[in-house]
């Protein structure tokens, strides 16, 4: 009789408590799996990278990255274990619902609040059964501002401590369009610009510069432009030398008036000239040339300049170096004399000028002889099908490909069959000395456990079954999104500037936008309309105001100056640093066992023995490395301060300055050759002023060290170490 009793007190209490959960749903209209239920997790962070949308998912819960397959997504919710995480009698028992709210223990915590809303669709999406229909197809991702409607190039203008509200509208194939505030993702990447509030879905801005807001709903992602100005109203500065304005001063001067931002005065001839020619063939000038330069008063110097360095051997010698780098040529056992070949043969690219998409579609296809003068070692740059992707992807369409290996590709529109696929072009390529296509080899896609496919990356399957790396070239130069020219662009900008348009150069996704998208636009098409013309793509940037701009004092501020108001400092690369410093020392100290070879960047083999070099941080990876300032570690300082590569080169009784300092020329001629040498200008008067007075109290003993003491000081100086 007991027993009765309380089970059917027990009843009652349930049918309350589900009556209760009735009364906080939402309405009776169908919940959709896919535009409702995975929106909301993807909004709680439920299915990222790092959470269940992980490779392995986690707590031996596993979601597709970012909600991208929905049909496995509904499986391991709704069918899984025998559908243990839903229970549609009592929706509000289903560990969906317990273990966000953390009603029971969840690793990440509570999540979602109960009676939320989004709590509440999820509750009724169960208590309808938790079924999966495909009932309507999302054709657009509308996004608004203040109820406007922003086109996909459109910029949001947001005074600084000013709010604004986003609206986020989807449009479904023949339905009403609908408001889906509470259903989209909002990230702000850089929190200390722009703050939001999701709840209002507010925006507000902390600081003055250009931010990025990204807006996911299901499988469309927005990214939003921000520009916030300066609260003062200073007018930008006209450094603009004489002549007709440049495409890429038109876009970066209207950002600046936007942003009200003061653009910096032009740098000074000897400055410009020292920039411009490490930029171009990688040394710094002479005495002469700076002289000659300096005192010239023809208005057209410096486009005459650019010709004579473009059109000169050096020129040649410094871009072979410069993409042989980019590409990480090392040498391989397979094909011993494989690098020389290949060197040679890319200096014969740039010799001829030949247009870019020619020598890509050439090293993407590379077949034969790697002892012959060809492009075929390119091939043997990889170790397999799957590096071969990878760097193809990076340096050819500028996308982190890899990201795809493992799952779908977390912040980007590559899926992990694009990766496979692509990677299957590459499996039946013999890499030994003779590279050749075989007519076995492949690579297995860990999500179906088969061979993978060949297959265009977010496209159709190739047409052919043998060698399609030609399709797979025509498809990276024809692609209406211009992924070559668009990479190559950015690329050859980050060389100028020292950051690209889109920064990681070798990261280009909808969420990570470029800083100037119509910049980057009209580069890309100027680039394809003059038939991938590199110089041509060199010669719009050196000659702009942009790039001709006096430089800031570190280059930190120069990695910092989206808007480009300065122009450009960066670190010089080991390579080009040994070359200054021999130059400025006249050092006769051999740079590798190679005697013959006078300059770093005609070592061929990155790999070739050179201790200084090493000593001064040269990449020892064979992916491209970024360059490192000589003393930017404690080691590398120490080095600098004891280590041989500078005090020896200045004490060298061989070398400039004892040889200068036997001549006993007037200590005044001394110190402008020093700083000629060094920093390619003449030392300023409080400068000469110091110096002379110093050493008039030294005695002869103590001069000799006194020279060597400002020697290295000016060799150690960040107007030495950096391209400023």
């Amino acid at each position: 009789m007991i027993r009765c009793i309380l089970a059917f007190l027990l009843c009652n209490l349930l049918c309350l408590a589900t009556a209760a959960a009735e009364t906080l749903s939402l309405d009776t209209s169908q919940i959709e799996f896919d535009d409702e239920v995975i929106p909301i997790l993807t909004r709680a962070g439920c299915n990222s990278g790092s959470c269940h949308g992980a490779a392995v998912g986690r707590g031996g819960f596993h979601l597709s990255l970012w909600g991208s397959n929905p049909q496995e997504d509904y499986t391991e919710i709704a069918r899984e274990f025998e559908g243990r995480r839903l229970n549609i009698k009592q929706p509000v028992e289903s560990l969906l619902l317990k273990k966000p709210t953390g009603t029971i223990d969840h690793e990440g915590g509570a999540i979602l609040d109960v009676d939320s809303q989004s709590w509440k669709i999820l509750h009724d999406w169960i208590q309808q059964g938790g079924k999966r229909t495909l009932a309507k197809r999302l054709t657009r991702l509308e996004i608004q501002f203040n109820q406007t409607s922003l086109t996909s190039d459109a910029a949001i203008f947001l005074p600084l401590d000013r709010s604004g509200t986003l609206s986020a509208v989807a449009h479904f194939d023949s339905l009403p369009a609908k408001n889906i505030n509470h259903l989209v993702a909002v990230t702000i990447p850089d929190a200390s610009g722009l703050e939001f509030d999701l709840p209002s879905m507010q925006l507000t801005a902390l600081r003055p510069g250009i931010h990025t807001v990204i807006v996911r709903y299901g499988d469309q992602v927005h990214t939003l432009q921000v520009l916030t100005p300066q609260t003062s109203t200073a007018q930008t500065a006209s450094a603009s030398p004489s002549g007709p304005q440049s495409m890429i001063d038109l876009w970066l001067d209207q950002r600046r008036e936007i942003l009200k931002q003061q653009a910096a005065p032009a740098a000074d001839d000897a400055t410009l000239l020292r920039r411009v020619m490490l930029d171009l063939i990688g040394r710094a000038p002479m005495l002469e040339e700076i002289d000659e330069y300096v005192k010239s008063s023809d208005f057209d110097k410096y486009e005459r300049l650019i010709e004579r360095l473009m059109s000169s051997p050096e020129y040649v010698d410094f871009w072979t170096y410069h993409w042989t780098r980019v590409f990480g040529l090392r040498p391989n056992s397979n094909a011993p004399e494989g690098l020389q070949r290949f060197y040679q043969w890319m200096h014969e690219q740039i010799a001829a000028d030949r247009n870019w998409d020619t020598v890509t579609r050439e090293l993407i296809t590379a077949s034969g002889d790697c002892h012959a003068k060809s492009p075929a070692f390119f091939m043997l740059l990889a170790n397999d099908p799957r590096q071969q992707a990878e760097q193809l992807s990076r340096w050819f369409m500028g996308v982190r490909m890899e990201c795809a290996n493992c799952h779908d590709h977390p912040l980007d529109r590559w899926k992990q069959d694009d990766y496979h696929g692509l990677a299957a072009v590459f499996a039946r390529i013999e890499r030994k000395q003779f590279v050749r296509w075989l007519d076995r080899g492949a690579v297995t896609n860990p999500r179906t456990g088969l061979p993978a496919i060949a297959q265009l990356p977010g496209g159709p399957r190739f047409s052919s079954s043998g060698d399609v790396r030609s399709e797979l070239a025509t498809w990276m130069i024809e692609h209406p999104d211009s992924l070559l020219a668009r990479a190559t662009v950015n690329r050859i900008w980050y060389h100028f500037f020292g950051r690209g348009l889109v920064q990681p150069i070798d990261d280009m996704r909808l969420t990570n936008p470029a800083t100037h998208p119509q910049l980057l636009e009209e580069l890309t098409e100027s680039f394809r309309s003059h038939h991938y013309d590199v110089a041509h793509l060199v010669r719009q940037i050196v000659l702009s105001s942009a790039y001709r701009r006096r430089a800031p004092a570190t280059a930190t501020e120069s990695q910092l100056d989206l808007t480009y108001n300065f122009g450009p400092r960066k670190i010089v690369s080991p390579d080009i640093l040994l070359d200054l410093i021999d130059t400025a020392t006249g050092s006769l100290i051999p740079i590798s066992n190679d005697e013959s070879v006078k300059r770093s960047i005609q070592l061929q083999d990155p790999t070739a023995p050179s201790p200084t070099l090493d000593a001064l941080g040269r990449c020892s990876r064979s992916e491209t490395c970024q360059p490192v300032s000589a003393t930017s570690s404690l080691t590398l300082m120490l080095h600098w301060i004891n280590g041989e590569t500078l005090n020896e080169r200045i004490q060298n009784e061989r070398h400039w300055l004892k040889l200068k300092l036997r001549e006993n020329l007037d200590p005044t001629e001394t110190h402008n050759q020093m700083y000629l040498r060094t920093l390619c200008r003449y030392p300023q008067e409080n400068e000469r002023y110091l110096f002379l007075k110093s050493l008039e109290q030294l005695s002869e003993r103590e001069r000799e060290d006194f020279w060597e003491d400002v020697f290295w000081a000016l060799l150690s100086s960040k107007d030495f170490l950096e391209n400023r």
